[in-house]
């Protein structure tokens, strides 16, 4: 409590704390308390007028239970006070005897209504009590368009006007909160950035205001479908991001809740998709600018694969040119001196039946995210693709000799290989130096790979099926392309991106887009496989949503030949 120089000022000091910096509330009281020490026995309050709602600003002399019972009361027809028509205020103040009662509006400069002045007694106020009350009521007037100016001024300053959103400065002053929120509790915290297809075109259709309502539209969409808990920035033109504690795949399927319907404008209905990309804490990330710069990064390659894409941003760490280029001396060392060695990991049926080996190549101690980088910027990947080909199909005729049932071989293609004119020559020779048949040994091109020129990816896949290899499309649903482009690339196989896999069993909304992938594999004649699975239970969820086949730690781990042989197969 203020000392009581400070409750009691005269009107001269009170007047210097309604004109100066005093936060408002504090002045409101002093207004409050000021009336109370003119006029013995009466206690006062101001309640201040938001939209159509009252809400206590100030009531010093009266019970907590006041504020309570007067807070989120509807303004009564003439300007009354809440408390005229609510029967707990009233009998509460009966309580303590204060029977009487006056109100005075409050106005600002302008003639705005902007709340009430109450005071209560417990007999009638005298008659110069009125001017006191007139008096008070402009003073706190002055403090409400105050505070209302101050209150203005700081939405403006962190929201977009258009919209009403956060602007992308206070975005991340509140992400940055909310990430360390969620590290303390250990929850997961994913942000998407996205931009409206064809907005311009929109706009310019439609007109400025037209492209403002369809903004407006957007926004309130993605509000309503991330709650409370979520928030939502207008960062450019038509861009947008979304923070929320939630999975990128469940992430993803409210962004396409919020957009999937139609939306009116001017009387017009029309469609909107968008170019989204999600990040999620986890990637690469040390600040909320760091997150969201992900999240953009992943829309952009959503953008450059057309309309109606969604990208997840694949972290990567800032590589350290020495230590890439001692990388590289170990990978040509082992490949000059044989020391490379291919292992293979099992791909089974659901009764647990081997369909198919998957050639991984190792390199010493070396992380195969690392030395196949390295490889492919080095070229070096060439060749060493060309040996693991030819290698691995040697393993696999032999595998797949009298006496065995027959198993694939499964082989990762990386860019390089595929964009090479020689590649399919290079394929040919290993059949023909094996006697492996061709339709035994698959060919695995990641999504992100075909996507980079479609037409030409189609092409050199229908000069691979046509000596009779398998295709199938590695990492499915990583994020670059749409369902679509499966009718139109000649694959045999989808393997379903181990990202999705790993969201199990905490999303349904995976498992849904998992239900989807498989649905038009189907259809298309095609077979899907699930990559990485760890645990009964996802394996228990892909198998009942469908798929065909499953890869994974659970199911076996990459092995070396001889164990293969070992354990498999009855050559030596």
């Amino acid at each position: 409590m203020m000392n009581q120089a400070v409750l009691n000022p005269d009107l001269a000091n009170l007047l210097t704390v309604v004109t100066s910096a005093a936060e408002p509330d504090e002045a409101l009281e002093q207004i409050c308390l000021y009336l109370e020490g003119m006029v013995p026995g009466v206690r006062t309050s101001v309640l201040a007028l938001e939209g159509w709602l009252l809400a206590c600003a100030a009531a010093p002399g009266l019970p907590a239970a006041y504020a309570r019972a007067t807070t989120g009361r509807l303004l009564n027809p003439g300007g009354q006070s809440a408390t005229a028509g609510d029967d707990h205020a009233p009998a509460l103040l009966r309580e303590i005897g204060l029977r009487e009662s006056s109100s005075t509006p409050i106005v600002s400069s302008q003639g705005v209504l902007l709340g009430m002045f109450n005071a209560y007694s417990h007999e009638p106020l005298p008659g110069a009590a009125g001017a006191l009350l007139n008096t008070c009521a402009k003073l706190a007037g002055i403090v409400l368009e105050r505070r209302g100016l101050e209150r203005r001024l700081t939405f403006e300053a962190n929201h977009d006007a258009t919209t009403g959103l956060l602007n992308r400065r206070r975005f991340l002053e509140l992400l940055e909160a909310e990430l360390a929120a969620a590290s303390r509790r250990n929850e997961h915290l994913t942000v998407a950035a996205l931009d409206l297809d064809r907005f311009h075109h929109v706009s310019e259709a439609m007109g400025q205001d037209g492209g403002d309502r369809l903004l407006r539209y957007a926004g309130e969409r993605l509000r309503s479908v991330v709650g409370e808990q979520g928030m939502v920035a207008r960062i450019g033109s038509d861009e947008f991001a979304v923070a929320a504690r939630q999975r990128a795949a469940e992430l993803e399927g409210l962004l396409h809740t919020a957009l999937s319907g139609p939306f009116t404008v001017s009387g017009r209905e029309m469609f909107v998709t968008c170019a989204a990309g999600i990040a999620s804490c986890s990637d690469d990330t040390v600040d909320a600018a760091a997150l969201l710069q992900n999240a953009e990064t992943a829309r952009w390659r959503a953008r450059a694969a057309g309309a109606n894409q969604v990208a997840r941003f694949r972290g990567s760490r800032r590589h350290d040119p020495a230590l890439d280029f001692d990388i590289e001396q170990q990978l040509r060392q082992a490949f000059a001196g044989s020391e490379l060695e291919v292992r293979y990991q099992p791909v089974v049926r659901a009764g647990g039946e081997l369909v198919a080996l998957e050639a991984l190549l190792a390199c010493g101690t070396l992380a195969p995210r690392d030395f196949i980088r390295v490889a492919e910027v080095s070229g070096i990947i060439v060749p060493i693709g060309a040996w693991v080909l030819d290698h691995s199909c040697m393993r696999a005729a032999a595998w797949n000799g009298p006496g065995n049932d027959r198993v694939r071989l499964a082989v990762n293609v990386s860019a390089v290989q595929f964009a090479s004119p020689e590649f399919v020559g290079v394929v040919q020779n290993a059949l023909d130096h094996s006697g492996l048949a061709p339709d035994l040994l698959e060919l695995e091109i990641t999504e992100s790979v075909l996507m980079r020129d479609v037409e030409q990816s189609i092409r050199r896949m229908s000069e691979l099926r046509r000596i009779g290899v398998r295709l199938a499309i590695d990492d499915f649903g990583a994020g670059y392309s749409s369902l679509n482009y499966l009718r139109l690339l000649p694959a045999t196989t989808v393997k379903i991106d181990q990202s999705f896999v790993r969201d199990l069993p905490e999303s349904s909304a995976t498992l849904t887009v998992i239900r989807s992938v498989v649905s038009l594999a189907h259809s298309l004649g095609l077979e899907a496989i699930a990559e990485g699975v760890e645990t009964v239970r996802q394996f228990e969820l892909l198998r009942d949503a469908g798929c065909d086949c499953f890869q994974g730690h659970l199911l076996g781990r990459p092995a070396a030949a001889s164990e293969i042989e070992r354990e498999v197969f009855a050559c030596v």
